[in-house]
């Protein structure tokens, strides 16, 4: 935003190569430096205040800085380094809270086990307020036995020895149809 700082950061895992390097913003807490906004921008400052030591962009969670790093007095080099945020206010996560079966429901009467491993999990997004693990009437109807119809046809109804007792298996019951010649 203004004039350059110099800022020595020690216990920093810095790669030539790569990209992107991680700051632990922990670190940066126990040095007294946190997040703040000036005016419409990002930057990390002293906590108590005084002047910003980096802008702060934000991009798919993750915030950046842009700074030079000097590895030797010879020359600098252009890196990116990112900024995780382990405070909770900082990444914005959307987490639906709810009971064991309402999650049931919702997700197409997913396994129980399924859900509970899934909440376990921060990144799925879903909170459980209680397990509760009531039965649900439609998986105890689904899960029922049904009786199999008999596909044997006894012939009770549907005489074969009478000529035209049946037109098609389909169809069941006494029948006496009459060709043209009146038979």
């Amino acid at each position: 935003m203004g004039n350059p700082t110099r800022v020595r950061l020690l216990n920093v895992q810095y790669a030539a190569n790569l990209e992107r390097n991680i700051i632990s913003y922990g670190l940066l807490e126990a040095k007294r430096y946190g997040l703040a906004y000036r005016g419409s921008n990002r930057v990390i400052a002293p906590i108590d205040g005084g002047p910003a030591i980096f802008d702060v962009k934000k991009s798919n969670n993750v915030m950046t800085v842009r700074t030079l790093v000097s590895r030797s007095a010879k020359g600098t080099s252009d890196v990116q380094m990112s900024v995780l945020a382990e405070n909770e206010a900082a990444v914005e996560q959307d987490v639906q809270t709810g009971p064991l079966m309402h999650f049931h429901r919702r997700l197409g009467h997913l396994n129980y086990d399924t859900i509970t491993r899934m909440a376990k999990k921060p990144a799925s997004g879903v909170a459980l307020s209680d397990e509760v693990r009531a039965n649900c009437l439609d998986c105890a109807e689904d899960k029922q036995n049904k009786n199999k119809q008999s596909r044997m046809d006894t012939g009770g109804n549907s005489p074969i020895d009478v000529i035209g007792g049946i037109i098609c298996s389909d169809l069941k019951g006494p029948m006496t149809p009459r060709d043209r010649l009146g038979n």
